[in-house]
């Protein structure tokens, strides 16, 4: 959320360059995987797409499908039903 709001926050391309400097030089200080982050976001041009857990979220939306609608898919077709447990 921090990395987006950091990102939608510039408007124009004089904030982009001054954040992503403040942000180049904090990292070569201290380096975090959250300051990378967000100088990935500045320096692709993020315009407020996906913010990064998205790719997680889907993911664990498919496993929840597979795991959920499958076996119910194999009930209702009748592949399940004399299946014991």
């Amino acid at each position: 959320m921090e990395t987006r709001a950091d990102a939608e926050a510039v408007t124009d391309a004089e904030s982009a360059d001054r954040l992503s400097a403040f942000l180049t030089a904090q990292q070569q200080k201290s380096p975090t995987r959250q300051k990378a982050d967000r100088l990935r976001a500045l320096s692709r041009g993020w315009t407020g797409g996906h913010p990064a857990p998205y790719a997680r979220a889907v993911a664990a939306a498919w496993v929840f499908a597979a795991g959920v609608c499958l076996p119910a898919l194999g009930i209702w077709t009748g592949v399940l039903d004399g299946v014991s447990a």
